[in-house]
């Protein structure tokens, strides 16, 4: 797939824990295509960010650390059988 354009737009912008949210998917393809069904897979992650303190020698350095960790991985079926 080549110049397909895939949109995505989420409610609010910004997620947080325990508030709901909205998302809607947009995929515009640029010829026609056939297919036995579409299906999703909603992967949940949660980025931080956390400081370590690291020692070397003698020379003691505060460093920042980005990480991720997946909280949930749902698939589900957007459509059956379809021509686009």
């Amino acid at each position: 797939m080549s110049d397909e354009q895939w949109s995505a737009q989420i409610n609010p912008p910004v997620l947080l824990p325990g508030r709901s949210a909205t998302a809607t998917l947009t995929y515009t393809p640029d010829r026609d295509h056939g297919g036995r069904g579409v299906h999703a897979v909603l992967r949940c992650r949660e980025r931080y960010r956390y400081d370590r303190t690291e020692v070397h020698d003698k020379t003691t350095r505060t460093v920042t650390h980005t990480d991720f960790e997946e909280l949930a991985r749902i698939e589900f079926a957007v459509a059956t059988t379809t021509e686009l």
